[in-house]
């Protein structure tokens, strides 16, 4: 609908099919910026539908949640493996964070931005501490291991599909927020910290407590990242 105006609209494949019938050039870029996360997805859904193709779960009437424990206990074969799953689990937090730009952008600035922030926070945080969800239910959760290995995957993967995919939006300040800008200690940091937060508050609270203080953590590292913007 809005094909021609905002590069928003590349976040829809439809978008390059409108650009085929009027004639317009396709560049690489935008090609991948529209198409490489469905990609990713794709062939994570794929390869984790594998590995529970078994009686245990085909057979049994198990919960979605419990198929997702199942491919994570199948996938994660030690602690160094969260380092990997981190990583597969990139294209999906990226795909939830763009539905939520669409979902967000009608909504007037800086509001849509700070509910933005959040959102896009609560997400990341979600899929980095998964793998130390399903660890601590094993009991074989290390929480500096695993924070450090968690959050590193996730920002060496965050980092190489924003930089192949990103800097379609670079200019518009959604793609500022989940890039977190040009910075690379404070934001590895950042994601260790949080993940931390997750794996040390999972011997004293619930998952869901641990999860909404690390979102908090992250949501004002961002906030106060992007002030900038919201002042403006």
């Amino acid at each position: 609908m809005f094909a021609h105006i905002h590069a928003i609209a590349l976040i829809s494949p439809m978008t390059l099919v409108v650009k085929v019938l009027s004639d317009d050039g396709i560049q690489s870029g935008e090609y991948l910026f529209s198409t490489l996360p469905l990609y990713c997805v794709s062939i994570a859904t794929f390869g984790f539908g594998t590995m529970i193709f078994r009686e245990e779960d085909l057979f049994t009437q198990k919960s979605v949640k419990s198929k997702i424990m199942d491919c994570m206990d199948i996938f994660l074969r030690g602690k160094s493996y969260i380092f990997l799953l981190t990583l597969v689990a990139i294209p999906f937090a990226y795909m939830l964070e763009l539905m939520l730009i669409v979902l967000l952008f009608n909504i007037p600035l800086p509001y849509s931005i700070v509910v933005m922030i959040g959102m896009a926070a609560l997400v990341e945080e979600t899929f980095k501490s998964i793998g130390v969800y399903a660890l601590s239910l094993k009991g074989d959760a290390s929480p500096i291991t695993t924070a450090v290995l968690a959050g590193s995957g996730f920002f060496l993967g965050e980092k190489l599909m924003m930089l192949v995919t990103v800097s379609t939006i670079a200019e518009s300040v959604f793609g500022s927020v989940i890039s977190m800008g040009s910075l690379l200690i404070y934001p590895l940091l950042l994601h260790i910290g949080c993940v931390a937060i997750v794996s040390f508050g999972l011997r004293y609270r619930g998952y869901a407590a641990c999860l909404l203080t690390a979102t908090a953590v992250h949501s004002a590292y961002n906030l106060y990242l992007l002030r900038g913007f919201l002042s403006a």
